[in-house]
């Protein structure tokens, strides 16, 4: 049995994966909150991680479908994969060497380790939360993506390791690189049948099939004109008006399932923040006197926070990046509505917000940036920013809105900062 805990890094602190169990092939692999029969929202990318063609997993363990079980909720991005990765591979070796892993990164086709978001805000968290995990920190090791040249070199002891591939993570983790198991192709005998099936039966599932497209093309019509429009919420509206009648759930479900299929890749969505500082309010009115400084998650600093710059760029082509920058001075969603509320402005692949401070943020004001992306930009009335913009990332309100755009063929990500 092994012996390696693995944790994934993220910007609320590390994240142990807590077991992963096989089930059966035929269903798809979900991740679950702490052995509830709750499946968090990353649950198809992971699912599409485990199975061939796409996924790594199965052709490496030969199964293909599981359910990984973790101790807090964590997003949709990919930066979990490193992590499960290491897991599952750990889960096939017997080891008797006790190690902890704390791992970010993406892991693609090649099992190269590709760059991921955040990793310095997820390397503040962990270190915040070092001491109260209780391990021993000379068994540990923190692994990033080799892209990552400015993270420091340990952290409370334990060190940190840039990674090109996952071998090379599994190597530091004392793990062996395993053999890809080869599902046989091309060579499946064929079921022995006592009778040919009769070619009027033939003819007559084609009829059943040519019908039944016939019979959901126009609800497919329909919604995919809403969706070029960007007209998402008469999108949504309609589709649950059609679920309450015959069948109609059915032909819902198969649209939404078609959407997140067809919309553009993850792909990396990079963030970058600034803070503009002077020594009092009044130097806040002198632009070339401002220092810039890089937006951590939290700002602890004396100097007066005169702005905040926020740049999202996609690198996926064709992917439409939208959000809302909002100011809460007296604390995030401690107020009926944030004080100001930011469409931001569009550029090349992305979006740019700043905000200069009219009510310069004291100890406790916070942002809450949330971007949406897509094949389209989203037009008419938006009702999910109210969520969005207010609650608590691993709150149920702020997942139920993140869940529902995700339904209608979107992404969220939330970025939070706030003044100490």
């Amino acid at each position: 049995m092994s012996q390696v805990a693995v944790h994934i890094l993220t910007t609320e602190g590390p994240v142990a994966i807590q077991r992963i169990t096989e089930e059966d092939p035929g269903v798809s692999s979900v991740i679950c909150l702490d052995g509830l029969a709750q499946v968090l929202p990353a649950s198809p990318a992971y699912d599409a991680f485990v199975r061939r063609p796409i996924g790594v997993i199965e052709r490496t363990t030969g199964h293909g479908a599981y359910r990984m079980d973790v101790s807090a909720r964590i997003d949709e991005g990919r930066s979990w994969q490193l992590a499960a990765y290491i897991a599952h591979i750990a889960q096939q070796q017997e080891t008797s060497e006790e190690v902890t892993v704390f791992a970010t990164g993406e892991v693609d086709s090649e099992l190269k380790v590709r760059p991921v978001e955040r990793v310095s805000l997820k390397l503040e968290a962990l270190a915040r939360q070092l001491d109260a995990l209780g391990f021993n920190t000379e068994k540990a090791i923190i692994l990033v993506p080799e892209n990552e040249r400015d993270a420091p070199s340990q952290i409370g002891g334990v060190p940190v390791r840039r990674v090109s591939t996952a071998s090379e993570a599994l190597a530091l983790a004392g793990l062996a690189a395993p053999t890809s198991m080869k599902v046989p192709s091309g060579n499946i005998p064929e079921r022995e049948s006592g009778r040919r099936v009769p070619s009027w039966a033939i003819l007559a599932g084609v009829v059943l099939v040519a019908a039944a497209f016939f019979w959901i093309g126009g609800d497919f019509a329909r919604w995919s004109s809403l969706a070029e429009q960007g007209r998402i919420l008469d999108l949504e509206q309609d589709m649950a008006a059609v679920e309450d009648t015959f069948l109609g759930g059915w032909r819902a479900a198969t649209y939404r399932k078609w959407r997140n299929v067809t919309k553009p890749r993850i792909g990396r969505l990079d963030i970058d923040g600034s803070t503009l500082l002077a020594e009092d309010a009044a130097a806040c009115a002198d632009k070339t006197a401002l220092e810039k400084r890089r937006m951590t998650q939290v700002y602890t600093g004396t100097a007066v926070v005169c702005s905040v710059e926020i740049r999202a760029v996609s690198d996926v082509r064709g992917r439409v990046v939208i959000g809302r920058l909002a100011y809460w001075p007296n604390g995030l969603g401690n107020e009926d509505r944030a004080t100001r509320v930011m469409r931001g402005s569009h550029e090349n692949s992305g979006r740019t917000w700043t905000l200069e401070f009219a009510q310069l943020p004291e100890a406790g004001a916070a942002l809450r940036l949330v971007i949406i992306s897509g094949a389209v930009d989203i037009n008419g009335s938006q009702p999910w920013y109210q969520d969005l913009l207010s609650a608590h990332i691993n709150s149920a309100a702020f997942a139920a809105a993140r869940d529902r755009l995700q339904r209608l063929g979107f992404d969220t990500h939330a970025l939070d900062w706030r003044r100490k």
